[in-house]
């Protein structure tokens, strides 16, 4: 066949995949690079059917904000026009702030939910703030996150928010926090709850707001919770530490959750983990050692995907070391790994160090309570450990204070592996100089490696009486 057969009978099987076919594949593709890629390769405007008007303006616009949510906030008011068009090829689109509410309205075909970034807290230009929240009301809002929410105007209007399946909200008063958990507890349609307190002293959460918590698990089924920036001391002497008791085994045992961040409540007194947990992703604070291998146990959570801790207390035993290793070499779905302020000190590396190269993690994140020094040789061994390990991407090891010398050899080592560890963590001597912290950052840079190159504090100088 002629070079030009060829090319015409191309052309012809690009045109003729079928616009069905089209439809159901092209919204599966989840990020830019490779949407865009599939509908170049489709060669024309023909076969690219309803997409064409997309491919054309990812020739001109951020193709990261057109795929594969449509992020209006980011895009220029003057493509507002030619975005009607597009905007039934998706089923969310992301907007900001105090957006166009009556173009939306107009325009957005019913199929479609709106995720919601820092809705305005304070004023809209040209219009009341109350107008714009009672219009907005009227809107698919199925997620939102906000930041410094200070007045009851924001918290007043979620009842009416009939679409909300999804709140992730920082508040500045403890009336807020009251008034998100009352939402929560009559909410027939939120299951994702991420509630955080931004000023510097955390307030007390009450045995009120904990049963308000139990009734949205009750008559939800609640995905996600994260609970951050707050004190439950108080609970621990309210009837004898019973209800906190009752809160934290009713969160393990959730047969919907699939996410929990729950790192202001010390789980050192729990003993065990009383049921099966179907979480994919775990971060709880103080869990005693054998509670932290009933986790890693893929019969007690099968589906564990991420788990992150803080304040474990990892005993000095090279055998109860070894029996945490082999639990996660025999999990099948765990892939992250955090034990920080962990009391990881240089004798429990000497355990860990040589079960490094065969970890079967993508990313290990280890960080002790104080930093301490290395030497030399013992860091050279962890940068060879790394070097024979084929799966890790991310390693942070903070606090572990290594040389100039020990921190290029490292790098040196990831430079020879078959994949790139994409962030790298550790803490460099103190007197390291301005060129060498340079010629570091370099070479990490030449790795395509993040690093995050902590500097060892000074000791302090002993001043005379």
């Amino acid at each position: 066949m002629s070079t030009v057969g060829r090319h015409n009978r191309t052309m012809a099987s690009r045109v003729l995949l079928p616009p069905e076919l089209l439809e159901r594949v092209a919204p599966c593709i989840e990020d830019a690079p490779t949407f865009f890629a599939f509908l170049e390769a489709l060669g024309n405007p023909t076969a690219r059917g309803p997409f064409d008007p997309l491919w054309e303006m990812g020739l001109t616009t951020n193709r990261n904000n057109l795929w594969p949510i449509l992020r209006l906030d980011n895009l220029d008011n003057a493509l507002h026009d030619d975005l009607t068009r597009l905007l039934p090829l998706y089923s969310r689109v992301q907007v900001y702030d105090a957006f166009d509410i009556a173009w939306l309205t107009q325009h957005l075909p019913r199929h479609v939910k709106l995720d919601w970034l820092d809705p305005p807290q304070r004023y809209v230009a040209g219009m009341e703030l109350e107008d714009w929240y009672n219009a907005w009301a009227t809107l698919p809002v199925s997620s939102i996150t906000v930041r410094n929410v200070s007045s009851g105007r924001f918290t007043n209007v979620l009842p009416r928010l009939h679409c909300l399946e999804s709140l992730t909200v920082q508040v500045n008063a403890v009336d807020g926090v009251k008034a998100v958990l009352e939402y929560a507890a009559k909410s027939p349609t939120l299951v994702k709850l991420a509630l955080s307190n931004e000023v510097l002293v955390p307030w007390h959460v009450t045995p009120a707001m904990v049963q308000l918590v139990l009734q949205w698990l009750e008559r939800q089924p609640v995905s996600h919770l994260a609970l951050k920036a707050m004190n439950f001391g108080q609970l621990r002497h309210h009837d004898g530490g019973v209800l906190l008791a009752e809160f934290c085994t009713k969160l393990l045992a959730s047969p919907t959750l699939d996410e929990l961040h729950l790192i202001d409540i010390n789980l050192s007194d729990m003993a065990h983990i009383a049921s099966s947990i179907g979480m994919r992703k775990v971060e709880l604070r103080g869990l005693a050692f054998p509670c932290v291998l009933q986790l890693l146990d893929s019969k007690v959570a099968p589906r564990l995907k991420q788990l992150d801790l803080w304040d474990v207390a990892i005993p000095n035993d090279p055998s109860l070391i070894q029996l945490l290793i082999e639990l996660i070499t025999k999990s099948t779905t765990l892939m992250h790994l955090a034990l920080r302020q962990s009391q990881v000190d240089l004798g429990k590396w000497h355990n860990i160090l040589p079960f490094l190269p065969a970890l079967p993690l993508e990313s290990l994140h280890l960080g002790g309570a104080l930093d301490f020094r290395v030497p030399d040789e013992f860091a050279f061994l962890v940068a060879q450990g790394l070097e024979a390990n084929q799966t890790l991407a991310c390693f942070m090891c903070y606090g572990l204070v290594i040389s100039v010398d020990a921190a290029l050899t490292l790098l040196q080592c990831l430079a020879r592996r078959s994949i790139v560890m994409r962030s790298l963590a550790f803490t460099l001597v103190h007197d390291a100089t301005i060129e060498q912290k340079k010629a570091i950052r370099a070479f990490a840079k030449r790795l395509g490696t993040t690093l995050i190159m902590v500097i060892e504090k000074p000791p302090v100088q002993a001043t005379g009486v």
